[in-house]
């Protein structure tokens, strides 16, 4: 089996006795988590990030960047560094994550719960096509359309199959592999709908491609349903059996009562 080097932890050390949690981040839930634990001396949060953003948001605790060599790995983590509880609220597309999260959990018999927020939810006025994946929005595309491409940087590439087409891609950092043909935006997604409006507008925009990742990002959903664009939009993979929140303060709730704080 591969080697995986071992991410240090930054932060300054728990006092004595605190409870570690292991804190799977990366979502804005998590980064507001990390902050409602930040005084409390007797818990240590320990967030730990995939990598993949190069210049990310230190949340308040220790931080951890870098993979953990699947479920076995994160299971040795969480053995090693004593942890007691793990809260999963990484992004709701992020399956193989929580996969490796609950086998963990389960092998070490450590408590798990998922922070996972709630998708968006289609009004009367939303022009949506539910499509269950990458591929299938790539193949879902109206021909010679003019697209806002939102799914991230990730899988931006499989789209770039459909030359017809052109593309407004944005992501949060510049692309290091194949993009659409068109323009890249680099940019974190826009909170006001009017501005959305007003680059779909000067871009010419006919068609929507996002995730359903809930949360943040809605703004340009609400532009396109104002402008009677169609959305394709990937809906989130199905949710496993687990012990699961959708908000913020019913974890720091779970948390405390686990701990009886």
């Amino acid at each position: 089996m591969e080697t995986v080097p071992t991410p240090m932890i930054e932060g300054v050390a728990p006092m004595e006795g605190a409870r570690s949690v292991l804190l799977l981040g990366g979502t804005t839930e998590a980064f507001r988590l990390a902050q409602m634990f930040a005084n409390d001396p007797g818990t240590d949060i320990i967030t730990s990030l995939a990598g993949r953003t190069s210049s990310p948001r230190q949340p308040a605790g220790r931080l951890r960047v870098g993979g953990f060599g699947g479920g076995d790995g994160l299971a040795e983590f969480i053995v090693s560094e004593r942890i007691q509880a793990v809260i999963d609220a990484t992004h709701p597309f992020a399956a193989t994550m929580t996969d490796h999260a609950i086998y963990a959990a389960q092998r070490t018999g450590i408590p798990l719960l998922l922070l996972s927020r709630s998708p968006w939810e289609k009004t009367d006025q939303d022009q949506w096509i539910d499509v269950p994946d990458i591929a299938t929005a790539v193949d879902s595309i109206p021909r010679r359309a003019r697209v806002l491409l939102a799914v991230g940087r990730q899988e931006a590439p499989a789209f770039s199959k459909r030359m017809d087409c052109w593309f407004l891609t944005r992501m949060m950092e510049p692309p290091d592999t194949l993009v659409p043909p068109g323009k890249v935006l680099v940019e974190r997604p826009r909170d006001n709908a009017d501005e959305e409006c007003a680059l779909m507008s000067d871009n010419r925009i006919n068609c929507v491609v996002a995730k359903n990742s809930g949360g943040p990002g809605y703004a340009k959903i609400e532009a396109a349903s104002w402008m009677g664009l169609p959305v394709i939009m990937v809906v989130q993979p199905p949710k496993p059996e687990a012990v699961r929140v959708s908000i913020v303060g019913d974890a720091a709730v779970w948390l405390r009562r686990l701990f009886s704080l």
